[in-house]
C-alpha cells in the first residue's frame, strides 16, 4: 500500500524537469514501500524494453505545435500513474519503459512516421487498421528501431474536426493529438485540466492499457474508486484521485514485457499448455466460489475471475466485475487457486441480466489462458454448479493389444502402416487404421486392450487421428472383460472430432482387466477408423 501520496501538481512540474525524469525500480516487488522514486535521471532501466511511441502524420498535415514537449510531459505523467497503481496493489514500483529523445534532454523519443495518405484516409472507423498496417511496414524495414511489441500511436486531429482512431487494436493503442492539448503545465492541484478539450489524457491512459494487454473491467461495489479500464477514463481529467486500476489490471501489467527487466525468456512466445484437473464453481446465498486445480507448461503467477453481465449486444465488457489473486497453491502434481466472491460486490441492477464467468490464468511470460461459463441469477443467487474432473490415465507400460477386427499393414512410401499396437505407443502422429488396402471391411470395427491386471475403470480417454477428421472415432460401444472371452456391455458413447485428448467418463466405475471398443461409424462418413491413442483412467 502507498504510505505517502504525491499530488499530481507536484508530478506535473517534475515531469517537465530535465533532471527528474520518472523511472521504474528493479524486479523485486515492494508492497508497502514509499511512493515511486521520481528523482531518477533515466526514463527506463538498463535492459528494460520500451514503449514504441509513434506520431503518425497524414501527408496533408504538420505536427501540432510544441508536440514533443507536450507529449513528453503527458507520457511521463502516465508512466507515473501506472507506477503508482502497481505499487498500490503490491506489485512494486514498476512501470513501462520510455526511450529518451536522442537530442533534447528531458524529452521522450517520439518517432514520426509519415503516412502514405491524407487525414481523410484514417478516420475513426477502420483508420486504426490502415495506420497499423503502414506502421508495421515501417518497422519491417527498420527492425532496429523497434523497442518492444507494444505501440502508442498519436494521430493529430485536423482542424476540420475529422475523427481519428481512439481505441486499442491488439498491442497497438491509438489516441489523438490536438493543438495545445496534453500540456502538463495546465494541471491544477486537486483537479485536472481546466478545459474539457484537455480531458483526453484519461482516454489515452485507458487506450494505452488496451495496448498493454488490458481488457475492460469494472470495480466491485465495495471499491472506493472507479476503474480506469471501465468508465473512469472520461472523468480522470476532473477527478484523478478517484480513477484507478483494479487489481486484475495491475496483475496483467505486472507480467507485461514492458514492466519486467532482464527476463530469462521471451514474452508472449510460448503458448502455455494448460490442463484443468478439477474445476469446481458453485454459489450460496452470499458467495460465489471458484476452485481450480491445473497444470501448465508455463508457470502461472496469478488468476482473475471476471463476472460479466451482458446488459446489451455492444456492452464491450465494461461491466465485468473482477477478483484477482496471486495466491497459487503449488503442489508436486498440480497447482490450485481459490476464489470466494461476495455477491454483494456485484451491482444489484446487473443481476437481472445473463452473466459470463471467465477465469483467466496469468502466466509469467504475459500469456493469458481463459475458460468461461455462462450463468444467470435466480432468486438473487448465481445458478451455476460446475464440477469438472480430469482423470490421469493409468500407466500403460505393460499394456498390450488383446485383439482387433483388422489393421492396415500396408504403408505408402514415406508413411507408416496403421498397426493396432500404435494405439499404445504414446505418439500422436501414429495411429491404428482399420484395414483399407485390400477388400476393406465395413463397420463395425473393434479393438481390445489388455491392461495386464485388474483395474478400476472410471472411463477411457481417446486421442483422435491428428492428420484428418476422416475416419475419426464417432459412435461406439464399450465392453469390459476379465478373461478376454466373456464380455460385459458398459454402454454406448459418442466421441467428438476434436484432436485434443478427450475423456469418456462412466456413470459408475467398473473393475476389469480388458476393455474393448466396437465402432459403428466414423467422422467423414468413411468405412474406416483411425485412432491415435487409447487409454483408461
Amino acid at each position: 500500500m502507498i504510505k505517502k501520496k504525491l499530488h499530481f501538481s507536484r508530478l506535473a512540474g517534475l515531469c517537465l524537469s530535465a533532471i527528474t525524469l520518472l523511472g521504474s525500480c528493479g524486479d523485486a516487488d515492494m508492497a508497502g514501500s514509499e511512493s515511486p522514486d521520481i528523482y531518477q535521471k533515466k526514463l527506463s532501466l538498463p535492459h528494460q524494453k520500451q514503449l514504441n511511441v509513434i506520431y503518425f502524420l497524414p501527408n496533408d498535415m504538420e505536427p501540432h505545435l510544441d508536440y514533443e514537449r507536450r507529449l513528453s510531459g503527458a507520457l511521463k505523467h502516465m508512466k507515473d500513474y501506472y507506477a503508482q497503481q502497481l505499487l498500490s496493489h503490491g506489485f512494486g514500483n514498476r512501470s513501462f519503459g520510455l526511450a529518451e529523445h536522442p537530442e533534447i534532454s528531458g524529452y521522450v523519443n517520439i518517432k514520426v512516421i509519415h503516412a502514405e495518405n491524407d487525414h481523410n484516409y484514417y478516420p475513426y472507423s477502420n483508420g486504426g487498421n490502415r495506420a497499423k498496417k503502414e506502421i508495421e511496414a515501417y518497422f519491417a524495414e527498420h527492425p532496429e528501431e523497434k523497442t518492444s511489441e507494444h505501440f502508442l500511436v498519436f494521430i493529430p486531429v485536423n482542424e476540420d474536426g475529422t475523427g481519428v482512431p481512439f481505441y486499442g487494436l491488439g498491442k497497438f493503442a491509438f489516441t489523438r493529438d490536438y493543438a495545445g492539448g496534453y500540456d502538463m503545465d495546465k494541471w491544477v492541484d486537486g483537479v485536472g485540466f481546466p478545459t474539457v478539450d484537455d480531458k483526453w489524457i484519461g482516454g489515452t491512459i485507458h487506450e494505452l492499457g488496451h495496448g498493454l494487454n488490458l481488457p475492460h473491467n469494472r470495480q466491485k461495489v465495495s471499491d472506493n474508486f472507479t476503474a480506469m479500464m471501465g468508465n473512469g477514463n472520461s472523468s480522470y481529467w476532473s477527478q484523478p484521485d478517484n480513477i484507478k486500476f483494479t487489481k486484475a489490471s495491475a496483475l496483467i501489467l505486472r507480467y507485461n514485457e514492458l514492466f519486467t527487466n532482464n527476463a530469462p525468456f521471451e514474452f508472449y512466445q510460448e503458448s502455455p499448455e494448460v490442463e484443468i484437473k478439477h474445476q469446481r464453481i458453485y454459489a450460496d446465498s452470499e458467495y460465489l466460489y471458484v476452485q481450480t486445480k491445473f497444470t501448465s507448461t508455463v508457470p502461472v503467477k496469478g488468476a482473475i475471475v471476471y463476472n460479466d453481465p451482458k446488459t446489451g449486444p455492444n456492452d464491450a465488457d465494461y461491466n465485468a466485475i473482477t477478483w484477482a489473486t496471486r495466491d497459487i497453491i503449488e503442489t508436486t502434481n498440480a497447482d490450485s487457486i481459490s476464489f470466494k466472491m461476495a455477491l454483494s460486490d456485484i451491482d444489484e441492477h446487473f443481476k437481472e441480466h445473463p452473466f459470463t464467468l471467465k477465469l483467466s490464468l496469468v502466466h509469467e511470460n504475459g500469456r493469458i489462458v481463459n475458460t468461461s461459463y455462462p450463468y444467470n441469477f435466480v432468486n438473487g443467487q448465481p445458478d451455476i454448479d460446475v464440477n469438472d474432473v480430469v482423470f490421469d490415465d493409468y500407466d500403460r507400460t505393460d499394456w498390450s493389444v488383446a485383439g482387433f477386427s483388422s489393421q492396415e499393414e500396408y504403408a505408402a512410401e514415406g508413411a507408416l502402416p496403421g498397426l493396432a499396437e500404435y494405439l499404445l505407443d504414446g505418439d500422436y502422429s501414429t495411429f491404428w487404421h482399420s484395414g483399407w488396402k485390400t477388400n476393406p471391411p465395413k463397420h463395425p470395427h473393434w479393438i481390445a486392450i489388455d491392461m495386464n491386471e485388474t483395474k478400476t475403470i472410471h472411463g477411457i480417454s481417446v486421442v483422435q487421428n491428428q492428420k484428418s477428421s476422416n475416419g475419426m472415432l464417432k459412435d461406439f460401444t464399450l465392453y469390459v472383460s476379465n478373461d478376454n472371452v466373456n464380455w460385459t456391455t458398459v454402454g454406448d458413447f459418442t466421441a467428438t472430432n476434436s484432436m485434443s485428448r478427450q475423456q469418456i467418463v462412466l456413470d459408475t466405475p467398473i473393475a476389469a482387466q480388458y476393455f474393448k471398443i466396437q465402432t459403428y461409424n466414423s467422422y467423414g462418413g468413411t468405412n474406416a477408423n483411425r485412432i491415435a491413442e487409447i487409454a483408461a483412467f
